[in-house]
């Protein structure tokens, strides 16, 4: 039972991270979805491949760093439309 629920949740994240960034190259280019996607599980299985944990350890790092980049740049974003910055969002706590 739990090998199924594992198969079946593994099978729906994989269909995730292959179609979001297929729908993006499809989007940005004009290339079919199934080309998309079997171009996206190619580069991702041979990224892998050929760098082993080491190329996923140093591609979640890089993605890290954009994620943090981008939750400060729109926190900034955001503070700045608040009238009185910082004061202003913490004095309407």
């Amino acid at each position: 039972r739990a090998c199924v629920r594992a198969c079946v949740r593994l099978c729906r994240y994989l269909g995730v991270v292959l179609y979001a960034p297929a729908l993006v190259l499809q989007t940005a280019t004009g290339v079919p979805l199934w080309a998309s996607i079997l171009f996206t599980g190619v580069i991702a299985t041979l990224w892998t491949l050929k760098g082993g944990m080491v190329a996923v350890i140093y591609t979640d790092a890089v993605q890290s760093v954009a994620m943090i980049v981008g939750v400060v740049v729109c926190t900034a974003f955001g503070v700045s439309k608040v009238p009185g910055g910082f004061s202003g969002v913490f004095g309407a706590l």
